[in-house]
């Protein structure tokens, strides 16, 4: 489910990994936190696996 679609129905808070440790992918994290703050919805992201990828 994309995060726009989640936070139209309603949750209290999104969770995300920065970067998958297993298969390697990115999310855009600041686009998903913008969507997020458009609905006013709590964001979580661990990033813990992203700072060796990207700067956080």
């Amino acid at each position: 489910m994309s995060a726009t679609a989640s936070c139209a129905n309603g949750i209290h808070l999104l969770s995300i990994m920065a970067a998958n440790n297993e298969v390697g992918t990115l999310d855009p994290i600041e686009k998903i936190a913008v969507i997020a703050q458009s609905y006013q919805v709590s964001f979580l992201c661990d990033a813990s696996q992203a700072v060796v990828e990207i700067p956080i």
